[in-house]
């Protein structure tokens, strides 16, 4: 049978994008369609800037960055910055029903590398599908011990994914491979401590650099103990040794991108808040509520969402995208939820302060000890004594909506509005939507750098 580490190679090695089931290519193009939209749309935010500025810009090489067009950068530093700019607004995909986004990490890995080699779209397309099932299969064994224990399974589990699509790329052989993994696994890392701070975006970033590098380093001959990923990397973030050999005859059988599926996101804020979201979007549509009768707010969650999600009120923009309460208020007043909710104009808003100090924020006693994502349960009750309650779950239903391809449309050409005219940013997404029909991953490099202004007004 042999180790899980050679089941994971095999699969990686042996993956062609014209054997992946095609719903399976369906899914990819969807989540690498929005992850391209995040990117662009991330271009714009305070740490892709932040992270930019200590970039080392001297490098002869030339490279696509979020936003940008192409910029002087070197592979791993374009890496790094595209892969912060895709967490940075918290809209990329994740896994529904559990913790971990695995394309923000994986597609600039397979894009710059994939740019830099003028690598077929079919064969970057294969590393991303690749690299996303190895991901899913860490980060699975991982949870829920990594999650409780304070890790961001995203970037502990994402350099492992990303070692595996840089080293597809790169054509390593099987014991290439191999210790392209177990090198990453000494440079995985990741904090949920730093959920709602600028740092939140570095996990993102260095686990897509980290995993190239584990990658380069293999083909450059370096090499390490062969089972660090079943080993010691497990023991190191209470990971189920058994768990991962199972996933990891799987492979080619059961995919992540079918089951669990990916979630597109439709609110730029942490997927903790969704469900507190939904429910106090319910109410708001509820016969006799007003928001300026608001006497009390109680706002309860799960244990998950309560411990990833531990800050009553944010004292900055970004942290408003990691805090129920604030997301409940502002979805009460505004009826909606988006990219205009987490500014500095709205953290302000005299009338969503006044809600602030009349919320109530706990776990739900009745979910206490429950393992999951869990549901979330608002209560309003107004000056007159009417109450309104609403309960939301994560349902089906809601990653079904967000397949539909207008939704996803609509959300790629509004991410791409500050950069892109409507022209251009609809060329870029019927590109991406179709990437496998390119010949050369080129071509979009070549569709994403002939910047049109955006329309005025």
């Amino acid at each position: 049978m042999g180790t899980a580490e050679e089941a994971i190679c095999r699969f990686v090695s042996a993956l062609q994008w014209q054997d992946i089931p095609e719903a399976v290519k369906g899914c990819a193009r969807r989540c690498f369609t929005d992850t391209m939209a995040c990117i662009i749309s991330g271009g714009k935010s305070v740490q892709f800037r932040a992270a930019e500025a200590v970039i080392d810009q001297n490098h002869a090489s030339r490279h696509y960055l979020a936003g940008q067009g192409l910029e002087q950068v070197n592979l791993y530093d374009s890496v790094l910055l595209n892969a912060c700019a895709a967490h940075s607004e918290e809209y990329n995909d994740l896994f529904f029903g559990r913790p971990g986004h695995p394309s923000a990490v994986l597609v600039p890995v397979v894009l710059g590398l994939g740019f830099s080699q003028n690598a077929s779209a079919n064969s970057v397309m294969e590393s991303y599908v690749a690299g996303l099932e190895v991901m899913a299969l860490v980060n699975q064994a991982l949870l829920p011990n990594a999650h409780k224990m304070g890790f961001h399974t995203t970037s502990v589990a994402g350099v492992v994914g990303a070692a595996a699509a840089a080293g597809k790329l790169l054509h390593l052989p099987q014991d290439g491979l191999e210790r392209a993994l177990s090198i990453a696994c000494t440079f995985a890392c990741g904090l949920r401590a730093n959920f709602g701070t600028l740092a939140n975006a570095l996990h993102v970033g260095n686990a897509a650099a980290a995993g190239l590098r584990a990658a380069q380093f293999a083909a450059a001959g370096f090499y390490t103990g062969t089972d660090l990923l079943s080993g010691s990397f497990l023991t190191c973030y209470g990971g189920s040794r058994e768990q991962l050999e199972i996933l990891a005859g799987s492979l080619g059988q059961t995919w992540a991108f079918l089951e669990p599926g990916l979630l597109i996101k439709k609110y730029p804020c942490c997927f903790s808040n969704y469900q507190a979201i939904e429910a106090a979007l319910n109410i708001t549509e509820m016969p006799g509520f007003s928001y300026d009768r608001i006497e009390q707010v109680t706002c309860l969650t799960s244990e998950n969402h309560f411990m990833s999600l531990p800050v009553f009120w944010p004292d900055t923009p970004y942290r408003a995208r990691f805090c129920i309460p604030y997301c409940v208020a502002a979805a009460l007043l505004q009826g909606n939820i988006d990219e205009a909710s987490f500014s500095e104009k709205m953290l302000h808003n005299t009338a969503l302060l006044r809600c602030r100090d009349r919320i109530r924020y706990d776990v739900d006693p009745r979910q206490r000890g429950e393992e999951g994502f869990g549901y979330s349960r608002i209560i309003v009750v107004q000056d007159s004594g009417q109450r309104f309650e609403a309960v939301s779950w994560p349902r089906e239903e809601e990653r079904a909506q967000c397949w539909d391809e207008k939704f996803l449309k609509n959300k790629f050409l509004n991410c791409c509005a500050w950069t892109f005219s409507k022209t251009q940013a609809q060329r870029v997404y019927d590109v991406c939507m179709h990437i496998d029909e390119l010949r050369e991953i080129s071509e979009l490099l070549c569709v994403l750098c002939r910047n049109e202004m955006p329309e005025s007004g």
